[in-house]
């Protein structure tokens, strides 16, 4: 929000807090008491204490996974206390490095040095999970590392290596390297599907990762397409500036790309026009859609197609044009709508490299930047990569 419109004053409004019954040591969860309200204060202060809860590390310096991460299928992982997650490390370290900005507009150094010397800790911890060619998943009670290459099951984990790009932890070799992984060890070209992570986990796995276990092999989180994760690693080729895999992604998730033949549709099973949380990569249900209408993938798609793919990002009063779409398309057009203003953008891709602008104007003119304006006027774009 502070991003796209300037506006601080959200960061002042006032929310209260809730107080409930704590949740006792080895105790998963509490349904008695109705919670009270607690005192406000300010949508800042909520922030901080947002990250705060998030500064419990364990032994490698990591963020306790407690019961589940992003993955919830992961709740035994960390269960006695004492297992980590390499990906929230990425992702805390991604909002570490937003809040520290917002800190310091704020005057407020003392969290400002608090979070940096948070931000430190994290970036040393998470680069010493770099495994020669792609970066770990987690850690377990038991110190067992999940997302390793010296593992049989569970050795590489996609939602680790697009938060290690997102994130700027990965330097360009290891970017170039995680990557090459994914590409070889969870894209599956024939079916155009990329795995959650690979191999999958079995009956015969000791180790007790939680309820994703209860999922057989190649469905929903145990080893299938989970697309929360596939736009995520979307997002992570745009910023490494990858357009020739863009396209390959792409056709993973769109629903119109997965069911525009009779075939298709066939394998598919879902509706054309939704997108689903998940498609399997079980044998007999090979490329079938999982659950749909109910996922905020859907959003993340059409956010990180509009802006990642097709590069057109609103920054307070500016609009980014900065594409990394497929090199063979030629063009492209986008009606953007600002107040009363009408832009209409074409981005010519001439150079055939699907990123690299080269020239942009507005009616005619060469500019170096777009300013939003409320004039009601109707505005021509034209972006030369």
């Amino acid at each position: 929000y502070l991003e796209k419109t300037g506006d601080k004053s959200i960061l002042e409004e006032t929310a209260p807090f809730i107080k409930g019954e704590k949740v006792s040591f080895g105790k998963k969860e509490t349904w008695v008491g109705i919670p009270n309200v607690a005192k406000e204060d300010s949508l800042y202060q909520h922030a901080i204490k947002a990250l705060e809860k998030s500064f419990r590390f364990g032994k490698n310096n990591l963020p306790l996974i407690g019961a589940g991460d992003w993955n919830d299928g992961l709740n035994n992982v960390g269960k006695e206390g004492k297992g980590e997650s390499v990906w929230l490390g990425f992702f805390l370290y991604y909002n570490l490095l937003k809040f520290i900005d917002i800190a310091e507009k704020k005057k407020d150094n003392s969290t400002k040095k608090e979070l940096i010397k948070k931000k430190n800790i994290l970036k040393k911890a998470l680069n010493s999970c770099w495994d020669k060619k792609w970066f770990i998943r987690a850690f377990h009670d038991n110190k067992k590392v999940i997302g390793s290459r010296k593992n049989k099951e569970y050795k590489i984990d996609l939602i680790a290596q697009s938060w290690s790009v997102i994130s700027g932890i990965a330097n360009k070799d290891q970017e170039k390297k995680l990557i090459k992984s994914v590409m070889n060890l969870l894209y599956d070209k024939k079916n155009k599907t990329i795995s959650l992570f690979a191999p999958p986990l079995t009956e015969k796995t000791k180790t007790k990762y939680g309820y994703i276990q209860g999922y057989p092999q190649y469905i929903r989180e145990n080893g299938a397409q989970y697309t929360h994760a596939a736009i995520w690693f979307l997002e992570a080729l745009t910023k490494a500036k990858k357009p020739e895999l863009v396209e390959k992604i792409l056709e993973t998730i769109n629903p119109i790309i997965k069911s525009n033949t009779k075939e298709k549709i066939e394998k598919y099973r879902v509706e054309p026009y939704v997108i689903p949380a998940d498609i399997w990569k079980e044998k007999n249900h090979m490329g079938q859609g999982g659950w749909t209408w109910y996922t905020a993938s859907s959003a993340l798609f059409y956010k990180t197609v509009l802006e990642n793919v097709l590069g057109i990002k609103r920054e307070k009063n500016k609009l980014i044009i900065d594409p990394c779409i497929p090199p063979h398309w030629k063009e492209f057009e986008v009606s953007y709508q600002y107040e009363n203003t009408t832009y209409s953008i074409k981005v010519l891709n001439k150079s055939l490299t699907g990123f690299k602008v080269k020239k942009q104007t507005i009616n005619g003119e060469n500019v170096k930047e777009i300013f939003l304006e409320k004039n009601g006027e109707e505005k021509g774009i034209i972006v030369t990569l």
